[in-house]
């Protein structure tokens, strides 16, 4: 029988477990194929059905999808309340949404949960935060990379999602759209996630200190305190929000009370980043309220809480927030309060260096060889949720002699370093060891 250690998934010890839980994941890894689309019902796709993107695979993309769709249908053997759903979405050449040449153009992606619309998103080709993009692939035009997070109450045991766009023209050598990164999760267990900050919630002490902006004012009234808002915050304002000192975790929840203020448009909309990438995007009317509270003489749009996620890893992370509409501040502003970040890691992760830094991968499941996703560089540091354990066997297909690890270890060193390694087929020889490399 071949020797060398092999991972096996998780064990759970107790009903410790995370809060969130992954249903789904997919085309996470560099590189895949067609065969990645297998499970998905797709409409309007030509082609290869896949395209390699600023080096990494999509599903969809130029040549290959402009109006069309991916659908699946999930089960679990439990019994649900909600979802949360997230991915990345590029929005490739050309995209128009919007008014634009004196038409109006009705390009426009869409998620769909049980045949039910759960959010849409639009994006402007001449408007500055597309022009502003660098050009990923297709032509040699801007594209946008998004985030998708939404968060869909779902009960019973299983359910249906439905990406969809609709792209004025249909030619998806001049505008398509690709994902990238699709997870599902659900709670599910006790509730581990821990809370990191939360502020902006007591007028009384409203304490702005930690927010850097470009805002004219930081504090307006509508009619409780918020960031920003009338005259402070229009087109191209943004503020941001350092954290530090982060506990292990896979994944941010971001919490914010949003405040559209006065004639906000289709076409407008609100930008979430996280490091620099874009984690969600928001539009809402200033038609869709009846009633004006603060600002000019239009109709606001006021108290959005907006829940989102995203996967991340390192122990620092900048939020920022971007105000992406097309008039003056005393036409279209927008401001937020009620801000809070929680961490949650529902699945072991493990790191390229000691103390949680450099690249982080984490997973859920059986990981026989990790040069399956791409990684070939030694692990220095590993981290195991509470109340999770980990089996290694010393055979192949599962037997042999086992070890468990159910402890976290940030600065591997000695045996334990080689053991974790060669679980994940990792060779780490001798001289190696030596120098913990």
């Amino acid at each position: 029988m071949q020797k060398g250690y092999i991972f096996i998934a998780l064990i759970l010890l107790g009903f410790a477990s995370a809060n969130f839980y992954e249903i789904d994941k997919e085309f996470t890894l560099s590189t895949f194929d067609s065969r990645a689309v297998s499970s998905w019902n797709l409409v309007g796709f030509q082609n290869s059905v896949t395209n390699v993107c600023g080096g990494v695979s999509v599903v969809g993309g130029p040549n290959v999808v402009a109006t069309g769709s991916m659908t699946k249908t999930f089960n679990t053997d439990f019994d649900l309340t909600s979802i949360n759903i997230l991915f990345d979405l590029y929005l490739f050449d050309q995209w128009l949404s919007g008014w634009e040449g004196g038409r109006d153009q009705q390009s426009y992606f869409k998620v769909l949960v049980n045949g039910k619309q759960v959010h849409q998103l639009g994006s402007d080709y001449t408007r500055q935060l597309h022009k502003d993009a660098s050009n990923i692939c297709g032509q040699t035009t801007p594209d946008r990379q998004t985030h998708v997070s939404i968060q869909v109450p779902v009960t019973g045991r299983n359910f249906t999602v439905s990406l969809q766009a609709n792209i004025a023209g249909n030619n998806p050598s001049l505008a398509s759209w690709g994902i990238r990164g699709f997870y599902i999760l659900t709670s599910y267990g006790a509730n581990n996630a821990k809370t990191v900050v939360s502020e902006l919630s007591n007028d009384s002490q409203f304490d702005v200190s930690n927010w850097t902006s470009s805002f004219k004012n930081a504090v307006s009234s509508c009619p409780n305190k918020i960031l920003g808002g009338y005259k402070n915050a229009g087109s191209g304002a943004w503020a941001t929000r350092k954290l530090t000192n982060l506990p292990p975790h896979s994944f941010l929840t971001i919490s914010i009370n949003a405040f559209f203020v006065d004639s906000i448009d289709t076409n407008d909309s609100i930008v979430f980043y996280v490091d620099g990438k874009i984690v969600h995007e928001e539009t809402r009317q200033y038609f869709l309220s009846s009633q004006n509270i603060c600002g000019a003489g239009w109709a606001d749009n006021v108290n959005n809480k907006f829940v989102f996620q995203v996967p991340h890893f390192t122990s620092t992370a900048e939020f920022k927030v971007y105000v992406n509409t097309d008039q003056g501040s005393d036409d279209e502003s927008f401001g937020f309060r009620d801000f809070s970040v929680s961490v949650d890691s529902p699945c072991p992760i493990i790191y390229e260096e000691a103390n949680q830094q450099g690249r982080a991968f984490s997973f859920c499941g059986d990981i026989p060889n990790l040069k399956l996703v791409g990684w070939t560089k030694p692990i220095k540091g590993i981290y195991v949720p509470e109340g999770y354990a980990i089996k290694v066997y010393v055979d192949s297909q599962f037997k042999g002699k086992r070890f468990k690890v159910s402890k976290s270890n940030f600065n591997l060193t000695g045996q334990e370093y080689k053991l974790i390694n060669r679980a994940f087929n990792i060779d780490v020889n001798e001289t190696k060891l030596r120098r913990n490399e």
